[in-house]
């Protein structure tokens, strides 16, 4: 098991602690199976959850789409969009999903 410490309604930081992070979470995908949760299940997990599928290669809205498709209203919150999307990627609230 694995804690990521973050804060509700929040997007994590980017960097080590991140990267760190997202190394082994792609390792243990690469193994097997791979559950992320958070208290409410909505936000935080589908934030990870997207921002995993993005960098293993597929689009922030498709991303996004995806997981809520498996959950629906997760990724709650404007800022959580963004850092599904990276640094540069597409701002994707409000556009059809």
């Amino acid at each position: 098991m694995v804690t990521f410490p973050d804060t509700e309604f929040q997007r994590p930081a980017t960097g080590d602690a991140w990267t760190s992070l997202s190394r082994g979470l792609h390792s243990t995908i690469q193994n097997g199976l791979l559950l992320v949760h958070c208290w409410g299940g909505l936000g935080r997990s589908g934030m990870i959850a997207a921002r995993l599928l993005v960098e293993r290669g597929m689009e922030a809205q498709s991303a996004i789409a995806i997981v809520r498709a498996a959950r629906p209203d997760a990724i709650e919150m404007e800022a959580q969009e963004k850092w599904v999307a990276g640094p540069s990627g597409p701002h994707v609230r409000g556009q059809a999903q």
